[in-house]
């Protein structure tokens, strides 16, 4: 089996196991009995809030409405649940409801019972305020502060109409609707003078189907993975975050294009090609993309040694853990001084040598590199306009001898550029010119 037809294979079965975990909904702990029934399973989670550290709310049951008809199905509880919906927040819920069997079909809203009312005991009592579990037998919802403090809780509509929430609500036949009410806390306080210690509860709450939202489940890489960036001063080393490497990876891919034209070869052969572009007089051809990318993949040739070198020194040993990142960097640093060293003019090195003041060293290989750079680049222009001139003269004197027939002939109108352009095309392509060129500024570094 080739490798198309394993992948192909392996989406079809992931394929199917997602679509039988989407049937299967959020998984019932009850099976639903035959005909033309579903079962409703509903659960409770919040978000956070401050200022407080628990809020028990008591629910007495729930009523939906059937879509169709004015007809409500009602699910009692035979004992009340009370449940501190701060203990069950992000992917935690409480189950109130489990395996009920209701008609399957659409439902317009469902209620749910809180008892909740004003003026009401039971929960201002006394109250563990060490236990995140709520009082089982509390006669009414409460809230409890961290500063000890406990508050009754109502809802303005009254424990008899409950909390209704509208949601097009589907019962399949024969499985399973599982849902949750996502509370948020945070925005269903409201507590006015005069009413405490009771505390107005305005809920805001979210009914969400299970089976519509999903799970991200994953283990974030460690940052071991890749080694931190550490910088030891007088006083000992600084540790930066995996974060602040990966800044500082970003800021330094922004310097390649400087770092390329500036310390390879890049500068002398882009510079040389196109003198030559302009000595054919074809001033479009080739295009500036492919002179850029003969330059590139030239330049690569011509500093495979150098960079092999800087990898076998520096990044190898960096990557095996030998080396910290900074005497690294100094170390793949070495083989482009010594190529920027070979390729220099002794006179242009005393010449910046002496505008940095450092015209004392003992050495050129003492020199920083900030002396360095701007003499490769000076020495590489000369080098390259020397090259460039050499390659200019043979299609200038084409140039000449056309124009001097031309002008013998009285034909003075026709351009000279026109009638040349052919002969030199044809006298670059007889010599083999592009391999005679490229080789000679291959080999016109000393490597």
């Amino acid at each position: 089996m080739t490798n198309l037809e394993k992948a192909s294979v392996f989406g079809l079965i992931c394929s199917l196991a997602f679509a039988l975990a989407a049937c299967d909904g959020s998984g019932s702990e009850s099976q639903p009995s035959p005909g033309n029934t579903g079962v409703l399973n509903l659960s409770v989670s919040d978000a956070p809030i401050k200022d407080a550290t628990k809020v028990c709310v008591r629910f007495d049951g729930v009523e939906l409405k059937h879509a169709d008809t004015e007809e409500t199905e009602t699910i009692g509880f035979d004992q009340p649940e009370v449940v501190n919906l701060l203990a069950n927040q992000g992917a935690n819920s409480h189950p109130i409801v489990t395996g009920a069997e209701l008609p399957a079909g659409e439902y317009e809203w469902i209620r749910l019972k809180v008892q909740a009312e004003r003026g009401l005991g039971g929960g201002a009592g006394d109250v563990d305020l060490t236990s995140d579990t709520c009082d089982e037998g509390t006669e009414n919802s409460y809230l409890v502060r961290e500063s000890g403090e406990v508050h009754n809780l109502f809802i303005p509509s009254g424990s008899q109409r409950g909390l209704q929430l509208i949601k097009n609500i589907v019962i399949p036949v024969n499985r399973s609707g599982d849902y949750t009410a996502e509370w948020d806390l945070g925005k269903s306080f409201n507590g006015p003078p005069g009413l405490q210690p009771d505390v107005m509860m305005k809920p805001v709450v979210k009914l969400v189907a299970n089976n519509e939202v999903g799970t991200l489940v994953g283990q974030v890489a460690g940052a071991q993975d890749l080694p931190t960036l550490t910088v030891a001063n007088a006083e000992g080393g600084q540790t930066f975050s995996l974060s602040m490497q990966v800044l500082a990876a970003m800021t330094a891919l922004t310097l390649l294009p400087a770092l390329l034209l500036s310390m390879s070869s890049f500068t002398r052969i882009i510079i040389v090609l196109a003198i030559l572009r302009q000595a054919l007089g074809t001033p479009q051809t080739p295009p500036n993309q492919v002179l850029v990318g003969l330059s590139l993949f030239l330049t690569l040739f011509i500093m495979a040694p150098v960079l092999t070198t800087a990898y076998e020194t520096a990044v190898e040993p960096y990557l095996a853990g030998e080396q910290q990142p900074l005497e690294a960097a100094q170390l793949a640093l070495q083989p482009v001084r010594a190529f920027m060293l070979s390729q220099m003019r002794d006179s242009d090195l005393v010449l910046f040598a002496g505008l940095s003041g450092q015209d004392d060293v003992a050495s050129p290989e003492d020199l920083p590199i900030s002396v360095l750079v701007p003499t490769f680049i000076t020495s590489e222009l000369k080098t390259a306009f020397q090259i460039g001139f050499l390659v200019f003269i043979p299609f200038l004197v084409i140039d000449l001898v056309v124009a001097s027939v031309l002008m013998s002939m009285g034909m003075m109108m026709l351009s000279p550029m026109l009638i040349s352009l052919p002969f030199k095309i044809m006298l670059f392509v007889m010599v083999d010119g592009w391999s005679l060129l490229l080789g000679t500024l291959a080999s016109s570094f000393a490597v």
